[in-house]
């Protein structure tokens, strides 16, 4: 439906050329190196071109940013359950996730290869000596790099997923 929409109102060249058929939300190896330079995983927020946007930021500059950089438009859905308070949640697939509260940007992760942090890392990433082990509850390896969080897939060797701020994750 969004890839529809995008068709219809003609945002870009790659979202016309997405039309034709499958609908899922996968970037080619040219489109992440071009995520890279555009759009950097913060522990403080997102880096754009335009400079830190940091937590507690109008959502929309986040989602602006993001949209740029991922050259679609999200997929938006509610999450009344989230532990720290309701939330709105928007998707570019499972590559991006910007959590947002009351207007505000709160938090993110990434679960697909996508946007890197400031070294180069990113969802299914090698383990490195980088990584710095961090205790908790949960049964996955946690990590964290460049003062960005995250897990260890269960082979405990790639980056399952990476997160900041506020994302709904207990523990």
């Amino acid at each position: 439906m969004i890839l529809r929409n995008l068709c219809i109102i003609g945002l870009s060249a790659i979202a016309l050329s997405a039309c034709g058929g499958d609908s899922s939300e996968t970037a080619a190896p040219a489109d992440a190196a071009a995520t890279t330079a555009a759009l950097t995983l913060d522990g403080e927020g997102l880096r754009a071109p335009s400079g830190l946007i940091a937590f507690g930021a109008p959502a929309a500059e986040a989602i602006a940013a993001a949209t740029a950089a991922l050259g679609s438009e999200p997929t938006t859905t509610p999450n009344p359950d989230c532990p720290t308070g309701a939330t709105d949640d928007y998707a570019w697939g499972n590559r991006l996730a910007l959590i947002t509260r009351d207007g505000a940007f709160i938090g993110w992760h990434s679960s697909e290869s996508g946007p890197t942090t400031s070294s180069g890392i990113h969802t299914g990433s090698a383990k490195t000596d980088a990584f710095e082990v961090v205790p908790s509850n949960f049964e996955q390896t946690q990590i964290s790099v460049d003062g960005v969080s995250g897990f260890l897939n269960a082979d405990n060797a790639t980056v399952g997923v990476l997160y900041s701020g506020d994302t709904c994750i207990a523990g």
